[in-house]
């Protein structure tokens, strides 16, 4: 069966997790959280303006991520 529940990484290793939404309107924004086995390094949220679809949304949000 699928893995439902979030996996620590490994010591020495971080996790960015991370979503983004999409209305019709075009409106998005995304969250996104880096954690390593045991805490949070940082979370945060942005706004992203104009979005075509929840998929740009999506790659938006995981350029967001990236740059921090």
């Amino acid at each position: 069966p699928p893995q439902l529940s979030w996996v620590q990484p490994k010591p020495g290793w971080v996790k960015l997790n991370l979503d983004g939404s999409w209305g019709q309107d075009g409106d998005a924004g995304a969250g996104m959280i880096l954690r390593n086995e045991g805490e949070v390094i940082f979370s945060a949220c942005r706004h992203l303006h104009i979005c075509r679809d929840a998929l740009e949304a999506e790659l938006c949000g995981c350029m967001e991520g990236l740059s921090l």
